[in-house]
């Protein structure tokens, strides 16, 4: 009776690894194909379909794998599509899920630079608490 049981939890075991890399796999085809659409069309801005579909993917991407690098991704593709308030509130919602994450301080100063200094300052300082070697990304130039 006990090498049946074994078998079951090794099947079970099995077909939880697979499930979890079907998942990880899918956000990332969805993370790239959503990459490549805004690369392709941000000058279009989000509002166009093609980049508007790419965000959309984004999201479901995200409801397979939850991370905050595809957070972190889809920020900068908002910057390059000029969609600033877009990749202010993604580029929030990383660091507040990972404020250990020095790349989204960088963005969330990127972002708030202009409007928003005192924002931007209190980004720059997580920044540069978390590294501290990187002060050559805050000179202005």
């Amino acid at each position: 009776m006990a090498i049946p049981f074994k078998r079951l939890a090794l099947l079970m075991v099995s077909l939880a690894v697979v499930a979890s890399l079907a998942m990880s796999l899918r956000s990332s085809v969805l993370t790239a194909d959503a990459d490549k659409a805004v690369k392709a069309h941000a000058a279009e801005g989000t509002k166009s379909p093609p980049v508007r579909e790419a965000f959309e993917d984004f999201d479901r991407a995200r409801a397979y794998n939850n991370d905050a690098e595809i957070l972190l991704l889809a920020t900068t593709d908002a910057i390059a599509a000029k969609n600033l308030g877009l990749a202010r509130r993604l580029a929030y919602e990383a660091a507040r899920r990972e404020p250990e994450n020095f790349e989204a301080w960088v963005l969330l100063y990127s972002i708030e630079r202009v409007d928003h200094p005192a924002r931007a300052a209190v980004a720059r300082r997580r920044a540069l608490r978390l590294n501290p070697r990187a002060e050559r990304l805050f000179r202005r130039r």
